[in-house]
């Protein structure tokens, strides 16, 4: 892969990564921790 294509964007929330906040995991974004807490 090259280019900006696979670049985290972490201003957006990735449900991947709320699963993970929701499991108690550690890669996550506060955007993605403001979806779990809903």
């Amino acid at each position: 892969m090259t280019g900006d294509s696979s670049a985290i964007d972490s201003t957006r929330p990735s449900i991947a990564r709320v699963y993970d906040y929701l499991l108690g995991g550690k890669d996550n974004y506060a955007v993605d921790r403001e979806i779990g807490d809903v």
